[in-house]
């Protein structure tokens, strides 16, 4: 990739190799290894090569300054690229396509996928995660280009020193950070289905303020704070963090733990970190089959949500589509009935001692080796 990097000539004209990447906006998931793999980049060829940022404003509080060249809500205007990254972005893929772009795929739920994402004809490689706990049906990756397995993508950023300030900085010592980064923006495709979340999980937590059994002095919440600030009362309202990545890494190192939906990306930069994990009910069909695969074999606690229809969804073969719809359906249920998530059960979550695995654990999980420098390297 060097070797074909292009300086900025004597005009001024930067004529640096164009590498675009383009998450799919399902949550801050697919965002979070757009991140890492545009760091992983950087870390090979550092600014001998322009990387560009394809999301909504929305999806930006989380990218660390500096990281991108520049960011952009469309690619319609934008001068072609030596090549695109995707993270799962159908649409993306086509739209690049479409340019004569070469396109790069990343599945992060190869593993769950009922039949194999609809781009075979349009991608030049396509890497896909290919864990010990989440193996990949051979049918998902069955004719595409350049199929390559690769480790889990996601490793916290280094401490940073200007984390923004708390009445406790950025060191929580103790302290709660919850991370709810897979919500969605306000006129989601998702709807309501996805927008009832937010409020199932914050009204607990507010109960729980109130009743003086949580101190909010000392509690962090990461997320979409454009979703986060609609539904957060008074007493959370002063938590909510809009930081960085690194930011984010930061807190959680200081408070050891994260309590957060079993997202794939926070699981992996968490466990990789030394950081032990609680996790909430989820919030979508693939956070359920990641609920049990980590919670079972790794012990991380898990809340329970669901009742019967939880056990069923765990055990049940069901496209994404389906299995999510049944999620979404339980929680907006809960909310039409102005019912939230029991604050015992999330209080009793909250007090209970997480494991922090050894990198022996951890490995036997996701598999050792670094994705984003997989990615990095074939791009």
């Amino acid at each position: 990739m060097a070797s074909g990097a292009l300086s900025v000539g004597e005009t001024g004209a930067d004529r640096r190799r164009i590498i675009r990447i383009m998450p799919v906006e399902f949550g801050y998931g697919p965002l979070g290894k757009a991140l890492h793999v545009a760091r992983a980049i950087r870390s090979l060829v550092g600014d001998l090569v322009r990387i560009e940022l394809v999301a909504s404003t929305n999806f930006r509080s989380p990218v660390d300054v500096g990281l991108f060249d520049e960011s952009m809500s469309s690619i319609a205007a934008a001068a072609p690229a030596d090549a695109v990254v995707t993270m799962m972005n159908v649409k993306g893929i086509a739209a690049a396509a479409a340019r004569g772009e070469k396109v790069y795929v990343v599945d992060s739920l190869a593993w769950l996928w009922d039949e194999p994402l609809p781009i075979r004809g349009l991608i030049h490689a396509y890497f896909y995660q290919d864990l010990p706990v989440l193996p990949v049906p051979v049918r998902n990756i069955a004719g595409m280009p350049n199929a390559t397995a690769i480790a889990a993508i996601g490793r916290l950023p280094a401490e940073v020193r200007n984390a923004s300030e708390t009445p406790t900085g950025s060191h929580l010592g103790g302290g709660t950070v919850v991370s709810l980064s897979g919500i969605e923006a306000p006129g989601s495709r998702l709807g309501w289905g996805a927008l009832a979340y937010p409020p199932y999980i914050l009204e607990a937590l507010e109960h729980l303020v109130e009743s003086g059994r949580l101190d909010a002095t000392r509690l962090a919440l990461f997320g979409n704070t454009t979703v986060l600030r609609h539904f957060a009362g008074r007493r959370l309202s002063p938590t909510l963090r809009e930081g960085s990545q690194g930011e984010f890494g930061t807190f959680a190192r200081s408070a050891g733990s994260v309590v957060c939906p079993p997202g794939l990306t926070t699981i992996v930069e968490c466990l990789r970190s030394g950081v032990s994990l609680k996790l909430l009910p989820p919030q979508n069909y693939s956070q359920v089959k990641l609920m049990k695969a980590f919670s079972g074999p790794a012990g991380i606690p898990a809340m329970s949500w669901g009742g019967a229809i939880e056990h069923w969804l765990q055990q049940a073969t069901l496209p994404e589509a389906v299995g999510a719809e049944i999620v979404r359906g339980v929680i907006s249920t809960a909310r039409l009935a102005d019912r939230h998530a029991d604050p015992d059960a999330l209080m009793t979550l909250l007090d209970h001692e997480s494991p922090v695995l050894d990198s022996s654990a951890v490995d036997s999980l996701i598999g050792p080796g670094d994705g984003a420098l997989a990615v990095a390297e074939r791009v």
